[in-house]
């Protein structure tokens, strides 16, 4: 190796090596900002769904402008979360409850990456002689929500554990 060569292949690794520490150093302030971040929301959640609804039962009001004119509303979320476990529950009472239409029947047939011509021919021609194929139930999310809501707003019962419902007060800044 000539002696030029050998300068300019070192001052090559020590690029490498600034840019790697500088590297270093931005993933650390990444990290530091996320758990900033993290820690702001938690606050925001703290006031939001804590502390602002209890004052706001404490003076029996469900919306007012503060002094500097921020205008606040009470609402009422609710979540759902149906998990794997309680999945065949929550399905099963849907369609027991009239609410079959929400439930949708997915089939899954797996390939691995270098069957991309039986994923061509079953594209062609659905479902024939396929046997690593299952068919599941399913129902999205956001239906279950909705119907959720409209159910607790309508006054009906439904198993709440079943499909994960909490629902918390919450005071949001409102845009009117």
């Amino acid at each position: 190796m000539r002696e030029d060569e050998a300068v300019n292949q070192e001052d090559i690794l020590g690029r490498i090596s600034i840019l790697a520490d500088e590297m270093h150093d931005v993933d650390k302030k990444i990290a530091e900002a996320e758990l900033r971040v993290k820690k702001l929301k938690e606050t925001h959640r703290q006031i939001a769904e804590e502390q602002l609804p209890e004052l706001f039962a404490e003076v029996g009001m469900e919306e007012l402008k503060t002094r500097s004119g921020l205008p606040l509303k009470l609402k009422n979320k609710v979540y759902t979360n149906i998990s794997r476990d309680r999945k065949p529950k929550a399905i099963a009472w849907l369609d027991e409850n009239g609410q079959g239409g929400m439930i949708k029947r997915n089939v899954i047939i797996d390939f691995d990456k270098t069957q991309e011509e039986k994923v061509a021919a079953l594209l062609r021609l659905i479902g024939r002689g396929w046997p690593n194929n299952r068919v599941e139930l399913d129902v999205h999310g956001s239906t279950v929500k909705a119907f959720v809501v409209r159910q607790l707003q309508d006054g009906k019962a439904i198993p709440m554990d079943v499909f994960g419902v909490h629902c918390v007060d919450v005071v949001e800044i409102s845009s009117k």
